[in-house]
């Protein structure tokens, strides 16, 4: 089964939309106009619409004939403070410095796509609520939803989300049991030695001087301390020293971050990145301080509910173009927050490979229109499977 006749139909309208979201982004927790679209949109339907959750989140709860089971499905709604470099686009960003660089635009018209369709043919017999969260970058607006009592008002034995993935080509589909991105935690260093003049650096500690010492010393912590078994990446990502020409300078600051899928990896890597930073810097005679902030858990896909995914996603992309076991990814995700309270399936769908393949977070990124009506297609027969209208 290819996508749905039903939802091909209404494909104009959906690129409309993602046209639309496109043109109007906005950033984590300021989703106003954002959500106010997509409240309509499900009014329009006929859905019982609930909004505030995690501050500008909203619920759209579809219910068909008198029992049954409650799933969810989740897409994310915010753009990223980058400024759109493509200009030829009839909807590029109206908003400098907003941009919708990792596809949420579409993943947001995608789970409206299901629900327009499901509201129409009502070919299932249970409730599914979906929900359209804010503030995945960064901001934790799946913690945040949770916190408002998302499963306390809305509770749903299973949910279901998708991402775009560049690179991946268009008609492809992944998903896999257990990890599928990783843990995340950054780090801040502020090295605090003393400046000297050039000439006499004896009279000085130089910051600069430590904090490149840091640098190597940061970066072959994956390569000899972790178990190489344990996929785990740790990178600098930003390096600041230095006052002028004839100035060795006795302040440094570096910022990074560091990625695995086991709790364990990532305070073992915590740990050894202390160690080294503590060390140079004793080594030298400078001051430090390091700040590790940690930002999203691993997500773990439940195992039965991965391989439904899978068995379902066949039936729209086509057995040679599913992967039940797709590598995981090292990026985080805040889906991660609801896998620790109800079962969760998360699944890549491919956004073009080649000239189609440029990342998100890019400033000449695009989500591909082109792949609205599969991933619609499937969040609709994710519904219908798990909510058999002949179910007794």
């Amino acid at each position: 089964m290819p996508a749905l006749s039903d939802v091909i139909a209404s494909e104009g309208e959906l690129i409309n939309w993602r046209h639309h979201l496109h043109a109007h982004p906005e950033l984590a927790y300021d989703e106003t106009i954002t959500a106010d679209f997509i409240a309509a949109r499900l009014h329009e339907m006929g859905l019982d619409v609930h909004r505030g959750l995690g501050g500008t989140g909203v619920v759209g709860t579809l219910r068909s004939g008198n029992a049954g089971d409650t799933i969810g499905i989740r897409a994310d709604i915010d753009a990223l403070p980058i400024h759109e470099a493509n200009e030829k686009l009839g909807y590029r960003s109206r908003h400098d410095g907003k941009m919708h660089a990792c596809g949420h635009d579409g993943h947001t018209v995608m789970a409206l796509g299901a629900a327009k369709y499901l509201a129409q043919t009502r070919k299932f017999r249970g409730t599914v609520h979906f929900v359209f969260q804010p503030a995945e970058e960064g901001g934790a607006g799946a913690a945040a939803m949770i916190k408002d009592g998302l499963f306390k008002l809305f509770p749903m034995s299973a949910l279901f989300a998708l991402h775009n993935r560049p690179g991946l080509a268009r008609g492809k589909f992944g998903i896999r049991a257990g990890y599928g991105s990783s843990a995340t935690s950054r780090f801040e260093i502020e090295v605090q030695g003393r400046d000297a003049h050039a000439a006499m650096p004896q009279q000085g500690v130089d910051g600069l001087m430590v904090g490149a010492k840091m640098v190597d010393a940061i970066l072959m912590i994956a390569a000899r301390t972790i178990n190489p078994n344990d996929m785990m990446g740790i990178a600098i990502t930003d390096f600041r020293s230095g006052i002028g020409w004839g100035i060795i300078p006795g302040a440094a600051s570096l910022k990074g971050a560091f990625r695995s899928y086991k709790p364990e990896v990532q305070a073992a890597t915590e740990a050894a990145l202390r160690r080294a930073v503590e060390g140079i810097a004793s080594a030298y005679g400078a001051q430090m301080k390091l700040t590790v902030t940690p930002g999203y858990p691993s997500l773990r896909n439940d195992k039965t509910l991965a391989a439904f995914a899978a068995e379902t996603a066949v039936e729209i992309f086509g057995a040679d173009n599913v992967d039940g076991d797709c590598p995981p990814s090292l990026a985080s995700e805040d889906f991660s927050y609801y896998c620790e309270h109800v079962k969760c399936a998360y699944g890549w769908i491919g956004n073009g490979d080649g000239p189609e393949g440029c990342t998100v977070h890019n400033a000449h990124y695009d989500f591909n229109d082109r792949i609205l009506s599969n991933g619609a297609s499937y969040f609709a027969r994710l519904v219908e499977r798990s909510l058999p209208a002949d179910a007794s």
